[in-house]
């Protein structure tokens, strides 16, 4: 070996390794449950020390050279790369399964409500009136055990929306800062009645899509068609009421 193949061998910089430990017992195992596979990434580097190494040439000279010794370090890493993988590996299984469930909820919801398409912004909305379906009606009632039009719209606005609305539809209807069309109509808004006369509103219900809206009838909270004959010549408008949140 020459002198300067050795001293090149001695004073060689860092040296860069990446270990891939298998933690087992015994002999190795091919159950994937039985050994645990730990991503350790780390490097080894020569480091001087203070001892000195003296070499005897043929010549009969005596060289000094310095001496190294490896150190072996890691990379501080915040995770194993086994654990990073499965970390990844369950937010995407369990981002799956939330949209999964989500699909089958809006399925389930657009088939009870009687509508195709289920606007997922307002699918809380959805969930409540879905739970209302079928709640008998009893005049100045305000609870799932029974309820009116208007206090069943007045409690949807206030746990849906965190909005407070007058208690009666007449109300209701002077409340309006916005009068729109049914073609402007979003889930929410309220739609007016008159089923007593032809300018006193007295019945309230709130639109959900595709020309339908769910309200308290006197045969319970249900969800009917504005182009429903009787409702199609009681119409009198609707519109949408902005109020600050409770």
């Amino acid at each position: 070996m020459t002198i300067s193949n050795l001293f090149r061998l001695l004073t060689t910089g860092v040296a860069l390794t990446f270990g891939l430990t298998a933690i087992a017992e015994g002999n190795a195992s091919t159950n994937n449950d039985a050994v645990e596979e730990v991503f350790a990434p780390k490097y080894v580097k020569l480091v001087q020390t203070p001892t000195k190494v003296d070499l005897t040439l043929s010549d009969g000279q005596t060289l000094s050279l310095p001496q190294y010794k490896k150190v072996e370090k890691t990379y501080p890493f915040s995770a194993s790369l086994n654990d990073q993988l499965n970390i990844k590996t369950n937010f995407k299984k369990q981002t799956l399964k939330n949209k999964l469930a989500e699909q089958n909820e809006i399925k389930l919801l657009s088939k009870k409500l009687q509508i195709d398409s289920i606007d997922v912004n307002y699918i809380d909305f959805y969930r409540e009136i879905a739970n209302w379906l079928g709640t008998r009606y009893c005049l100045g009632s305000m609870s799932q055990n029974a309820v009116d039009c208007s206090g069943f719209t007045k409690i949807i606005y206030s746990t849906v929306f965190n909005k407070d609305i007058p208690r009666t539809s007449h109300d209701m209807s002077n409340s309006l800062t916005q009068t729109l069309s049914v073609d402007q109509l979003l889930p929410g808004d309220l739609v007016f009645f008159a089923t007593r006369g032809k300018k006193h509103i007295n019945h309230v219900g709130m639109y959900i899509g595709e020309g339908n809206f769910v309200h308290a009838s006197i045969k319970g909270v249900k969800i009917s068609s504005l182009s429903e004959g009787y409702y199609h010549n009681t119409w009198r408008k609707a519109g949408r009421i902005e109020t600050e949140s409770l």
